[in-house]
């Protein structure tokens, strides 16, 4: 049977490891099997006692001989069922320890035994996500569209039993073809999704990566219209501050500069109270989509719009490490915008609050800053005095200002 080829396979891929491990046997190990008389009477007591032996291996932390375990198990002479708890047991362990080809391959011999078992739809989406992590994309949608036929053969399963294994099944389906970069194929799976009676953040959760589809599409006006209704409709949900991201990148491919600034601050002055439903995902996702958006408008030469961003990213947080390169950035764009007393204000303001010594162990990357703060600062200052001196000299207001120092540092590049 094929089920005793993919055993073997399995018992050569950990004899190697097995043989070391069983000289290693600990004398806990040897105690416990001797402690339980019932494990060799009987075949199921031995497969029982094994599998014992197995559980306390890796309690213990000791892999290699819950390997060793498994592999007496496994080559014992009884019916699959009896074998089934600890195949899954141990294909449990492979997975949390992140060994997907050994996880892969147990899984798959269940598979084979038992294609009908209730469980089936379960190990099959089980499965997908295994073959999706390796990068076996075709695999893993083979598993998921045997998800849809596998429901429909289990005797009487609940009507919501089949919903869930099925709207699951599809939403795998759309996630790998993303996955693999295809994404006007996910976004056909997603569309399709939407149509159906979905709970409320599962309808969510379609329309934003139908969304992404087509901003990763360049379908600039698609991607914009679903963002604004997913917007609309779901901002409640978890996919809400992203979604404000997305929007805001592809208003500025629109060149749409004010639209995305603003949308930008919409995100950056949402109410508390819709911040602290998940704080670490919309602090992740403000910092992100702030300071990409003001760059580029610094990049770009657009410097009163990447100030008035820059200026709200400076109140989330009060860190140093997040505060000092925002504050450094505003610097800059003063520079820009010929006002050299509050460039000099924001300089002046990291290498004071350098000197008061909280933060005693600064990252290499906030020392670099204050230097380039105090550098500027003594720059603006050289600037300020050489325009007075030739004013002096020549008599008059009207003497040129000195070229500007060039100000290309952003705060992507000092993180």
């Amino acid at each position: 049977m094929r089920f005793k080829g993919q055993a073997l396979l399995l018992v050569l891929v950990i004899a190697a490891r097995s043989l070391a491990a069983a000289d290693e046997m600990s004398a806990a190990s040897k105690a416990l099997l001797a402690a339980n008389p019932t494990a060799p009477v009987g075949v199921q007591s031995e497969i029982d006692g094994y599998r014992r032996l197995a559980i306390d291996a890796v309690a213990r932390g000791n892999v290699e001989l819950a390997e060793t375990f498994y592999q007496h198990l496994l080559s014992i002479q009884a019916p699959f069922a009896s074998k089934e708890a600890a195949l899954r047991q141990m294909a449990d362990l492979y997975e949390k320890r992140h060994d997907v080809a050994k996880a892969i391959t147990v899984l798959e011999a269940i598979r084979e035994m038992a294609p009908n078992d209730a469980s089936m739809p379960e190990l099959l989406l089980r499965l997908g996500g295994l073959y999706r992590d390796a990068g076996a994309y075709q695999s893993a949608l083979s598993r998921y569209y045997s998800v849809l036929n596998s429901a429909l053969k289990i005797s009487q399963p609940t009507m919501q039993h089949y919903r869930d294994w099925t709207e699951q099944a599809q939403f795998e389906i759309a996630e790998t073809h993303f996955a693999a970069g295809e994404y006007a194929q996910a976004n056909k799976f997603f569309s399709r999704l939407e149509k159906l009676d979905l709970k409320h953040d599962d309808e969510a959760r379609a329309l934003f990566r139908s969304s992404y589809c087509l901003y990763l599409l360049d379908d600039k006006a698609g991607a914009e219209a679903a963002a604004r209704r997913f917007l609309e409709e779901f901002s409640d949900t978890k996919h809400t501050p992203e979604c404000h991201y997305l929007l805001a990148r592809t208003l500025k491919g629109l060149n749409r500069p004010q639209e995305a600034a603003d949308e930008v601050l919409a995100l950056l002055h949402t109410e508390k109270a819709a911040e602290e439903k998940d704080p670490k995902m919309w602090a992740y996702w403000q910092q992100k989509a702030g300071n990409q958006i003001a760059n580029d408008f610094y990049v770009q030469g657009d410097f009163n719009r990447a100030l008035s961003i820059y200026q709200a990213l400076a109140k989330l947080n009060n860190s140093p490490d997040w505060l000092w390169p925002v504050i450094y950035q505003m610097g800059l764009c003063f520079e820009q915008l010929k006002l050299p007393e509050r460039a000099n204000e924001a300089y002046k303001f990291i290498t004071d609050e350098s000197k008061k010594g909280k933060n005693p162990t600064p990252s290499d990357a906030l020392t670099q800053v204050v230097k380039m703060a105090a550098w500027r600062s003594g720059q603006l200052a050289w600037q300020q005095q050489t325009q007075g001196r030739l004013q002096a000299l020549l008599g008059g207001p009207d003497v040129p200002e000195p070229t500007q120092i060039s100000a290309t540092t952003n705060v992507g590049e000092i993180k």
